[in-house]
């Protein structure tokens, strides 16, 4: 799906994912593999990455790709996040380890979230870079998440920063 469609709820090829062995998407992982194929009411298409803003998976999770990575969108108001799952050292006793970035809209240039990078992008909104100095520049958790509002202490902060 491109951008706009993923803003507007909109899915370019809708994956039936309880045809047995019907429809899907296959994310061709590999560095070197610019591709994704996508069966669709049993037609197969070949895409490349560049030219597709996300994807969601058969477990409803949405991907967006950007420069050959997929990172799950996690968080969608004007400060998106996202998660990558690594593992530190491949082999089957390692633990998945969650990453986090965030984009200034749903295509801005996705970055590492950090204190200083939280900063350095919204240096316009000085009132959100004071509230992020005040609340996590002594080691805070800058990716905390919110279980009773459902959502990133970060967004909450931004949101606010603009009211």
């Amino acid at each position: 799906m491109t951008a706009i469609d993923y803003q507007n709820g909109k899915l370019t090829f809708p994956i039936d994912c309880m045809k047995p062995a019907g429809d899907n998407i296959k994310v061709h992982n590999l560095f070197w593999n610019q591709t994704i194929d996508v069966v669709c009411n049993g037609k197969k298409r070949t895409l490349q990455k560049e030219d597709v803003y996300a994807y969601r998976d058969c477990d409803g999770v949405t991907y967006r790709f950007y420069k050959n990575a997929d990172y799950i969108i996690s968080a969608t108001k004007d400060l998106y996040i996202y998660v990558m799952q690594t593992q530190n050292v491949p082999s089957p006793d390692s633990k998945i380890v969650n990453k986090y970035f965030f984009s200034k809209g749903p295509t801005g240039e996705i970055k590492e979230l950090t204190l200083s990078n939280l900063q350095n992008s919204f240096q316009d909104n000085k009132r959100f870079c004071n509230m992020l100095t005040a609340e996590f520049s002594h080691g805070e958790n800058i990716s905390e998440y919110d279980f009773r509002s459902h959502s990133y202490k970060v967004t909450q902060l931004y949101e606010s920063s603009n009211e």
